[in-house]
């Protein structure tokens, strides 16, 4: 009986990662959108804060294409039952924009990184101390008023 229930929670977790999975990805994809809007807007009005954002958003980037790899990673296992692809949030608009070519291109380096890291046994670099200063940062700046 025991042996019974534990088997059911583990086909309900696979359920739940299956769904998480699907939602970072499609969290990472409308993220991305999101910039390539913001930075084309910010450039085109010649905005001050510009390159604060960029490099924010070159940061999130490189982020996101390291979390991509492992999902893409995780699309591919054996047992993998889920929808490998992202899906659409609730209430919003089709994506109408593709995401830069430059992006796609970072997951596969990312992947070959991850590889490269499982093979010579390194540990992760933890970047969250510094992500989290600067986005306070970007934070700060965008909530300064001009006088």
């Amino acid at each position: 009986m025991k042996l019974a229930r534990r088997i059911e929670r583990a086909r309900e977790e696979i359920v739940r990662c299956n769904v998480e999975a699907r939602r970072l990805h499609t969290s990472i994809r409308d993220e991305d959108l999101l910039f390539g809007a913001v930075l084309d807007d910010m450039k085109a009005r010649q905005d001050l804060l510009h390159g604060a954002v960029l490099d924010y958003c070159t940061r999130r980037r490189a982020v996101n294409a390291h979390l991509l790899a492992c999902i893409q990673k995780l699309y591919s296992l054996h047992g993998f039952t889920g929808t490998p692809s992202p899906g659409q949030r609730k209430g919003a608009p089709l994506p109408a924009i593709r995401r830069p070519p430059e992006f796609d291109s970072r997951v596969p380096a990312e992947a070959e990184e991850l590889e490269r890291e499982a093979r010579e046994g390194l540990e992760l670099d933890d970047d969250d101390d510094d992500a989290g200063d600067i986005g306070g940062l970007v934070d700060y700046v965008a909530n300064l008023t001009l006088v």
